[in-house]
């Protein structure tokens, strides 16, 4: 299982950032192989999204859902994860801070394990997807935290 959890300061208000991401800011901004995105659903709430990202030489289509559970935190979780994937879930979380907020990005993975792969070459290969995944996240926050309305 990987963990990861990343942090950036944002200059405005935890709100207007989960409104922000709600809207869908990450996938637009922070992630170039995206090809097609579509909301299926969106209540304010909860809201289902459909996402095909360009993958080696092919494409990858994943499922997300989302809970608006504040206005300063939307869990996740993909229930059609990307291939390879057993289980992906998350967090964003704004909190107040002097000159705007801290915004927290959290992805918890489970990877497949490869039939016959020994455990030791699964590790290393889960740390780095880790350490993908962290530098990822971190990009993600960047551009996020940087966005304008």
């Amino acid at each position: 299982m990987i963990t990861i959890a990343v942090e950036r300061a944002a200059p405005v208000t935890p709100r207007s950032l989960i409104d922000r991401i709600w809207s869908g800011v990450e996938w637009r901004l922070a992630r170039s192989g995206v090809k097609a995105l579509a909301v299926d659903y969106d209540d304010g709430f909860h809201q289902s999204v459909q996402v095909c990202v360009g993958w080696r030489s092919g494409h990858l289509a994943m499922s997300v859902m989302r809970y608006r559970e504040s206005t300063s935190r939307i869990s996740y979780f993909y229930s059609r994860p990307p291939s390879g994937v057993a289980k992906q879930i998350g967090l964003w979380e704004a909190r107040p801070a002097a000159g705007g907020c801290r915004l927290l990005l959290v992805r918890t993975m489970e990877l497949v394990r490869g039939s016959g792969e020994t455990e030791s070459v699964f590790k290393k290969r889960e740390t780095a997807h880790g350490e993908m995944l962290r530098q990822h996240l971190g990009l993600t926050l960047d551009v996020v935290a940087a966005a304008q309305g």
